[in-house]
């Protein structure tokens, strides 16, 4: 579903873009993975990802740092320095969150 959402908002472009050399690597896979990938059950999708994100979590330090992100990510580096409790727990957060829904 969010890549027909993305490829109907024209997302896959504007994300593809973003990163050099995937679109035509999407565009290969697309029509064989992606396929393969279709004719799986729900409960089989949802597995495949999370062993593909698991994947990504665990190569995540070998993505280059983009020049963009850099001062921002200097800027919360200082700020937690400065007053590392001015944060909240992730667990807090959370909490929070499902108490709303």
């Amino acid at each position: 579903m969010l890549s027909q959402l993305l490829r109907n908002a024209g997302g896959w472009d504007r994300l593809c873009a973003a990163i050099p050399d995937r679109h035509d690597r999407y565009k290969a896979m697309s029509s064989s993975l992606l396929t393969e990938a279709a004719k799986l059950c729900v409960s089989e999708r949802i597995d495949l990802v999370a062993a593909i994100w698991d994947s990504l979590a665990a190569e995540i330090n070998t993505l280059p740092l983009s020049e963009d992100h850099r001062p921002e990510l200097d800027r919360r580096l200082t700020d937690l320095e400065i007053n590392p409790e001015a944060g909240e727990e992730w667990s807090e957060v959370r909490a929070r969150l499902e108490r709303g829904l």
